[in-house]
């Protein structure tokens, strides 16, 4: 009973963390990946191949951020004074890993440039075909249930994959930070008042 307590609080926790982001986020995805791939290295004259594991995944997340970025925001990520709001919101889940099914990444993505939005599915198709590992199967909508997603892509948690949030990967540029900050403490302050002068 005290570890489907655990589960169900995890699985809680994970979703409230999410939640702060709703109004935020823009676009859902499936990508699925590749269980091998044949990788071309510099170092060897023939393709050799790799296959699917942790670190490959976590690679793989990373290279598919930084080409999402780059052709969301160009260069314009990279300046200093820039970065608190030159990135998407991302958050992203894996699944498959730890039953049957075939892997694949669950994508919540926010903070789209107004002059990206009508070509976001053909910018996250590119940067996922770009990953060795980046399978052709995909699925890319605009969010009309932001929290409804977000229990989607967190519904092994606390069933059979407490690490499907994959919380280390997660982008959330401060600009948005700060606002959902500012309407945290707005939250607090209006509970506050209402108690004070019922």
């Amino acid at each position: 009973k005290s570890m489907n307590t655990y589960n169900q609080l995890l699985k809680k926790a994970n979703r409230q963390m999410l939640y702060e982001y709703d109004n935020h986020l823009e676009v859902a995805a499936t990508v699925t990946l590749k269980t091998s791939a044949l990788i071309y290295d510099k170092d060897y004259y023939l393709p050799r191949r790799q296959y699917l594991s942790n670190p490959v995944i976590n690679s793989t997340i990373r290279y598919f951020k930084a080409v999402l970025t780059y052709q969301l925001f160009g260069n314009t990520s990279k300046h200093k004074n820039k970065q608190d709001w030159a990135k998407p919101l991302i958050f992203i889940s894996i699944e498959g890993l730890k039953n049957h099914k075939r892997p694949h990444l669950h994508i919540a993505l926010g903070n789209i440039p107004e002059n990206k939005k009508s070509s976001i599915q053909q910018i996250i198709e590119y940067a996922w075909q770009k990953c060795d590992f980046g399978n052709k199967q995909k699925e890319i909508k605009e969010i009309y249930n932001a929290r409804g997603w977000i229990d989607y892509i967190t519904k092994e948690i606390g069933v059979c994959n407490n690490d499907a949030l994959d919380v280390i990967s997660s982008v959330i540029p401060n600009s948005i930070k700060n606002l959902v900050l500012q309407m945290r403490i707005s939250c607090k302050y209006n509970n506050l008042n209402s108690h004070l002068f019922r």
